[in-house]
């Protein structure tokens, strides 16, 4: 009876400690908006008009062509085009932190 016990005691163990070791093996999904907005210290997503000037600052004398907000893999992002130099750019920033995350010049 105690030798049954032990047996049962150490599988619970056992399946116990392989749930957390595979657990901390799964790769993680995007951060929720809480986990995001904590993390970039910024609580509250930007307007258009913030990104409008982020972009600026980036490329002096650009002309905003299109700017639209999207969700790409749980993440609120701005998206757009804008013309700098005679040139065409693509371009994706995260709607909160104003991380520039794609800018590149269109085909």
């Amino acid at each position: 009876m105690i030798k049954k016990l032990l047996i049962v005691s150490l599988m619970v163990i056992i399946a116990t400690l392989s749930f957390i070791v595979g657990r901390a093996s799964i790769t993680p999904t995007a951060p929720s908006e809480e986990v995001k907005t904590e993390n970039n210290k910024q609580s509250k997503m930007l307007s258009k008009e913030e990104v409008s000037n982020l972009l600026l600052k980036r490329l002096p004398s650009s002309t905003i062509i299109s700017l639209e907000i999207d969700k790409e893999d749980g993440i609120l992002i701005y998206e757009g085009e804008l013309r700098h130099n005679n040139k065409i750019y693509e371009f994706k920033i995260d709607a909160y932190s104003g991380v520039i995350i794609e800018l590149e010049e269109d085909d």
